[in-house]
């Protein structure tokens, strides 16, 4: 973590220990340098209310308080981790909605912080149930993700496919996008605004799955969408609602893609008028 120096970057460690004298000589032997909090064992509050169900556990939060994945390490933490720092700076003029609290204790800097959003937790929690979920069963675990109500579904679907790949990731999407395609038409326009790219991805196919061509402005929007996966999912939306093809072709350059987005609009507000 020695790159995040001087970065809008926080580290906070839960302990399971029961003997704050362990964890004051763990803070000293190990050089810990963020700050760390006791929880009195695997029965402490932050645990339960986390759904920590193994150590170690870590929950990697956005700049605002949003919990975007689960359990990363290594590497793959450390892009996940470059990637917020790279959305928060360019929504920095935003303010910043992540917030931690606590009551201090002596010694180590000791504190209980507080409980994030129900539904932030729940989410969490899903996510991990459906990435620990044997081969056998990740599939149930998936159809239930797609098919319960409650936002906190949607949100674990997104979270789960960010740490998810190869056929793993394929149906996940395909779970979040077919999720999406049974919402109301207002609902699904604000998930096309979501930070969170897949969701804008999925929201862009269920539009095609809705076969609701009023869903164009926006999918053409889209295609000037910072994230590859969402523009191309865009596109493909478009094609399958209209019966059009304006590209861009996925190796297009700015200018190419600059001219198909030019053509999409000009065909869409021809199409507008002639309704």
């Amino acid at each position: 973590m020695k790159d995040f120096e001087n970065k809008p970057f926080a580290l906070i460690g839960i302990n399971a220990d029961t003997d704050r004298r362990v964890l004051k000589a763990a803070v000293l032997a190990e050089k810990i340098s963020w700050r760390s909090f006791l929880d009195g064992g695997p029965d402490g509050q932050i645990f339960k209310a986390w759904g920590i169900r193994s150590v170690p556990t870590n929950f990697v939060l956005d700049h605002k308080g949003v919990i975007r994945h689960t359990s990363l390490w290594g590497e793959p933490l450390a892009a996940a981790i470059r990637e917020l720092l790279r959305e928060r700076e360019a929504d920095r003029g935003k303010q910043s909605i992540a917030k931690t609290s606590g009551e201090k204790t002596d010694g180590a800097n000791l504190a209980v912080p507080r409980q994030t959003d129900n539904v932030e937790r729940q989410a969490a929690q899903l996510s991990a149930e459906l990435l620990d979920a044997p081969p056998a069963k990740r599939a149930s675990v998936l159809a239930k993700l797609r098919d319960r109500k409650g936002s906190e579904n949607t949100q674990a679907l997104a979270q789960a496919i960010a740490q998810l790949d190869g056929d793993s990731r394929k149906k996940a999407r395909e779970a979040l996008a077919e999720r999406l395609s049974n919402m109301k038409a207002s609902t699904l326009v604000g998930y096309l605004q979501e930070d969170d790219p897949e969701l804008r991805r999925a929201a862009a196919l269920a539009a095609a799955m809705k076969e609701d061509i009023s869903f164009a402005g926006r999918l053409i929007d889209l295609l000037n969408d910072p994230e590859k996966t969402v523009e191309r999912a865009s596109y493909a939306a478009l094609k399958a609602l209209t019966r059009q093809d304006f590209g861009p072709a996925a190796d297009a350059s700015a200018n190419q893609k600059a001219k198909a987005v030019s053509a999409w609009k000009t065909w869409w507000k021809k199409h507008e008028r002639e309704q």
